[in-house]
């Protein structure tokens, strides 16, 4: 097993857990079930990923977390506004520090 320490190192908890709660703030809700040895992460009911690793669910898991952390400020502020807009709430989004 690969370990990724660059993306664990900025996510709330510092776990997969940690990025998959990060991400259910930002409403993509994943959902991952496995069958016939092959793994299917869902938002809701879309697939966004089928895959025979799981190494490779927890890479996609943690790169879409550390790269909505990354968001540019502007970004960021106009997504958080969509977030209240359509949804009523919008969870801070952990910055990453500035030396990267």
């Amino acid at each position: 097993m690969r370990e990724l320490t660059l993306e664990r190192s900025h996510l709330p908890g510092k776990t997969l857990e940690g990025a998959v709660e990060f991400l259910g703030g930002l409403h993509w809700h994943l959902g991952l079930s496995e069958k016939e040895g092959l793994f299917y992460l869902r938002t809701g009911e879309t697939l966004v990923l089928k895959t025979d690793s799981r190494d490779v669910v927890d890479a996609f898991i943690y790169g879409l977390a550390l790269a909505s952390c990354t968001l540019p400020e502007p970004i960021f502020k106009e997504y958080q506004d969509y977030l209240l807009r359509h949804f009523g709430e919008a969870r801070p989004i952990p910055r990453l520090d500035s030396g990267l």
